[in-house]
């Protein structure tokens, strides 16, 4: 099921990015910089990173109702993908 949303959340992350970046909020901004001067591998690791990120925030709120520890970790590990694509 999260595969059905992936191009509607990477879209939305992107029109996300763009206007945090134009509204000049540093991390927005920051984010956008080291994309756009990135090589294409850092771009391809990144689209990588957001498509996994997407799956893995799309899984935890199926797993809730049977595993709430599965479904924490899902999404933590989504938010930690996210963020860790502004870390450079």
């Amino acid at each position: 099921m999260a595969l059905l949303y992936l191009p509607v959340v990477i879209t939305a992350l992107l029109l996300a990015l763009e206007a945090g970046a134009r509204a000049c909020l540093p991390p927005a901004v920051r984010m956008r910089r080291t994309y756009l001067n990135g090589g294409p591998t850092v771009r391809l690791a990144a689209l990588g990173m957001v498509m996994s990120a997407t799956i893995h925030l799309g899984l935890a709120p199926s797993h809730w109702a049977q595993d709430h520890v599965r479904a924490v970790l899902y999404a933590l590990d989504g938010v930690a993908l996210v963020g860790s694509q502004s870390r450079r």
